[in-house]
């Protein structure tokens, strides 16, 4: 940047989080940044998601901040929490001013079988040849904004769904594989025993608007399908958190009507304190009789992930914890990772009318038996069993609909061989299951061996929740990370052009890219009033102008606290004025 050639520097803040920036922009200068990466389709309910984030939604992080830009702010000490709380934070465009940042997609599908549907749900599609499974697709609406999550959805004609797939790719003398396997569905005729089933519910400032009209939806749902020997609670958080009941109690029509009276009064304000709620939830005493399920209704704006995880994985203590994200940007790794620590499954809601469809396929996997016990048995040729590195390392439980996905590098150089199998094992219904695959029967594929990679930097990074040494993660973390040219925590992608393009006497001006807010969101209720607004007008408008944002107005508000927000703001400018009559009084002392 000092030399004064283009760059652009890519990082990774969390797994689900990345900053791009961008050095040496002349006036009326277009710069292109072009990134490849990889990403897993979700099967889930006999259905292909590609889910493709388009706004990082403004993250609660717990604490009081050190920089104004850091963001919203809680009551414990930030540094312990989210030590990056200013990298992951963005400015905000007030809604007033119009949306921006404008995005177009192209996709062209090739899903490998005959389409029965093809959707997405919260865009308009304009789609065309379409045939024999393939697919171009475009925003019927051209660019849109940045505001919410893309989500393409496709379901295979009926009989045409793979039961089984497995992939392979040499790389460097390695072999890595990929492999899917679908069980069959657990015997339906069985009665699932009986249930204690706590939900927790987010009713944060950011759940305001359509998010917590959906989460209410989605409880009411859920408390109707309870049976009569059913016990369930009702946990709802913001800056503080409050139950329904002392503990769980029977799921009578006195107490599913006290519920559900409950759940109507519910408001969204305030801050986002998910940690006690979540101890709350999870430190009931267990019942072997019963199956204890903990249903989590959120959106997951938080920044202290790393803090909630290891509060799951002490606590579960044989809960099975189910995560559902509600709202148009919810924290998909936070709700995902979340769901695998509490070894349960993960929903996304995104708008009012898929409530009662999305909500149906969770009642799928809560009331049906879950495939446990899951393990992979390797033949390979010269007994190199030992060698084989997989992931996940522990392999999860199973719900209706969910496939099992598991990545593989084999030990040594050679091609699987023809007697070379993979069986997998599992409980299901009480009832031993066994699939065996044929490893010399592998596909031949692009792009394996950068999943199993990823997978591997996930299981290394996940260890540290666990007292792993942070210097030995690290080293291997980079090693891995290099190999397969992967951003990671510890390694960024960095380009930088030959030719200089600014001269040296030639000053440079910096800006940060101010972001939407996701779709539904209520500004007031996650930033505070228009007082703030006024006293903050003259920084945001040269805030904007330096990002090359939208003219005129309040436009861009520094994010600002959840939970006391309007009282900040008083304090805020108290100081002002109070710095302001100081300053006069040693003029006027002088």
């Amino acid at each position: 940047r000092r030399e004064g050639r283009r760059a652009a520097l890519v990082e990774q803040h969390r797994p689900n989080i990345f900053t791009a920036a961008v050095a040496n922009i002349g006036p009326k200068d277009v710069v292109t940044v072009e990134l490849r990466y990889q990403q897993t389709l979700r099967y889930d309910q006999g259905r292909f998601h590609l889910r493709f984030p388009m706004v990082v939604a403004p993250r609660y992080i717990p604490g009081p901040l050190t920089t104004a830009s850091a963001g919203r702010t809680g009551s414990a000490s930030a540094a312990k929490t989210a030590r990056d709380a200013t990298a992951i934070t963005s400015s905000v465009v007030h809604p007033d001013a119009g949306p921006w940042n404008p995005v177009v997609l192209n996709i062209e599908l090739d899903a490998g079988f005959p389409l029965a549907e093809l959707h997405s749900p919260y865009h308009r599609l304009k789609v065309s040849d379409r045939r024999d499974g393939r697919a171009s697709i475009t925003l019927a609406a051209g660019a849109v904004a940045a505001d919410r999550d893309f989500e393409l959805v496709w379901m295979p004609q009926t009989g045409t769904a793979p039961v089984a797939g497995l992939f392979r790719e040499t790389v460097g003398g390695d072999t890595y594989l990929l492999v899917m396997v679908l069980p069959p569905h657990a015997d339906g005729a069985q009665d699932p025993p009986p249930r204690d089933a706590v939900f927790v519910i987010d009713r944060s400032g950011s759940m305001a608007g359509a998010s917590i009209e959906q989460a209410r939806l989605a409880l009411k749902l859920a408390l109707d399908r309870l049976r009569p020997d059913d016990r369930f609670n009702i946990i709802r958080f913001a800056g503080k958190h409050d139950s329904l009941f002392r503990g769980v109690r029977l799921a009578d029509k006195l107490n599913v009507g006290r519920a559900k009276a409950f759940v109507s009064a519910t408001k969204a304000d305030g801050g986002t304190e998910m940690a006690p709620a979540l101890r709350l939830a999870l430190s009931g005493g267990r019942d072997s009789r019963r199956l204890r399920q903990v249903v989590f209704l959120t959106d997951g704006a938080v920044g202290n992930e790393l803090q909630l995880l290891r509060d799951i994985e002490s606590r579960l203590n044989g809960s099975r914890l189910f995560t559902i994200g509600i709202g148009s940007a919810p924290n998909s790794y936070f709700m995902r990772k979340a769901a695998e620590a509490g070894r349960g499954s993960f929903t996304y809601i995104g708008k009012l009318s898929e409530v009662a469809a999305r909500m149906d396929g969770l009642f799928r996997k809560l009331e049906r038996p879950a495939m446990t016990d899951l393990l992979t048995v390797w033949s390979l040729a010269a007994n190199e069993n030992s060698g084989v590195d997989t992931y996940p390392k522990l392999l999860p439980d199973l719900y209706h609909g969910e496939p099992l996905v598991v990545a593989v590098k084999l030990p040594g150089t050679a091609a699987p061989d023809s007697e070379d199998s993979l069986q997998i094992t599992g409980i299901l219904g009480g009832r031993q299951w066994r699939h065996k695959l044929a490893l010399a029967g592998a596909r031949a594929a692009q792009g394996i061996s950068s999943f199993w990679a990823r997978a591997r930097i996930a299981d290394l990074m996940d260890s540290l929740r666990e007292g792993a040494n942070p210097a030995i993660v690290r080293e291997s973390v980079i090693a891995t990370a290099l190999r397969h040219n992967l951003v990671s925590r510890y390694t960024s992608l960095v380009a930088v052009a030959k030719q200089q393009a600014r001269p040296a006497d030639t000053p440079l001006a910096r800006g940060k890219l101010p972001l939407n807010l996701p779709k539904g969101w209520d500004y007031d209720k996650v930033f505070g009033k228009h007082l703030l607004r006024a006293a903050q007008a003259q920084m945001e408008k040269a805030a904007l102008r330096a990002a090359g944002g939208p003219a005129g107005g309040n436009s861009v508000i520094l994010p600002q606290g959840a939970t006391h927000a309007l009282l900040n703001i008083l304090l805020g400018i108290l100081a002002v004025l109070a710095a302001a009559g100081i300053l006069l009084w040693r003029r006027r002392a002088a």
